[in-house]
């Protein structure tokens, strides 16, 4: 009798265990494929540009999209690129934090992106204007500067620098003395 109570919920363990790896498989194939996440994107893309007014909602919406597939495919030559577009995004629709977050995540992971020199930059802006931190506006000013000496933005940057320490009333006697 033994054996046999043993056999039994030996055989209903292993019928559960064996119905949670199946329902676990499922779930996972459930999940988009990166095509159909690319598709995805490019499809949201259409409709937000489409629009003549901000959507708050659809910038939203983009921007997890964005992450998403960069989260998922963060090998894919196409995740920093995405980054940097929820970066711009996220700018725009006021989460300067946020964007701040996704030029991290390329300044960390994808030096060799095309745009980097251009994230460097932003990321100062963000810093300077956004969320006002001079000092960190500061250090990506320079960091970029000093990384891309022949990039177009380079004298953007070095005028920054140069306004950064000045207030309201001093940036406008600045600007009367220069014309």
């Amino acid at each position: 009798m033994k054996k046999s109570l043993l056999f039994i919920f030996t055989g209903i363990f292993l019928f559960v265990a064996c119905s949670q790896k199946e329902k676990e498989s499922e779930e996972k194939t459930d999940e988009p494929n990166q095509e159909v996440m690319y598709e995805e994107i490019i499809e949201l893309e259409q409709k937000l540009f489409e629009k003549t007014e901000p959507d708050a909602v659809l910038a939203q919406q983009m921007i997890d999209k964005y992450v998403n597939y960069a989260n998922k495919f963060h090998e894919d030559t196409n995740a920093p690129e995405f980054l940097f577009k929820a970066a711009e995004i996220a700018m725009n629709f006021g989460q300067p934090a946020n964007s701040v977050n996704y030029l991290s995540r390329i300044e960390a992971r994808y030096k060799e992106y095309d745009k980097y020199g251009a994230c460097l930059f932003l990321k100062a802006y963000i810093y300077d204007y956004y969320l006002k931190d001079k000092e960190q506006a500061e250090k990506y000013y320079q960091k970029f500067i000093d990384e891309f000496p022949e990039h177009n933005l380079v004298e953007d940057a070095n005028a920054a620098l140069m306004f950064l320490d000045l207030d309201d009333a001093e940036l406008i006697r600045k600007f009367e003395q220069m014309n």
